[in-house]
């Protein structure tokens, strides 16, 4: 099994990062697709993040031209042509992000 699988196995998020970004250093969007999908094939709905990516402007680092909107724009119509359904999306894009950033007393 692949890391991304382990690391969902033992409870942790997996942020799939770089949404847009396509180059001899990141894996392309279709490559993120088949990963987020088959986390889901294995039950890991619930530890999937997605991220389009800080291009690091603020710690000085070179921008990229990738909108922060590519998550939706191109990432969740490939998503849904892979046949992930909306409410897994749902899930994806506001309650695992909700639950890692919820405070707990």
């Amino acid at each position: 099994a692949g890391a991304h699988l382990e690391v969902a196995r033992r409870g942790a998020f997996v942020a799939v990062d770089h949404v847009g970004l396509d180059d001899d250093e990141h894996v392309g969007d279709a490559e993120r697709v088949a990963l987020v999908a088959e986390l889901i094939d294995a039950g890991h709905l619930d530890r999937i993040l997605l991220s389009s990516s800080a291009t690091g402007v603020a710690k000085g680092h070179a921008g990229n031209a990738v909108p922060f909107s590519r998550v939706l724009t191109e990432l969740v119509p490939a998503l849904r042509a892979h046949d992930v359904d909306d409410d897994a999306i749902r899930r994806i894009l506001t309650h695992n992000p909700s639950e890692l950033l919820a405070v707990r007393s």
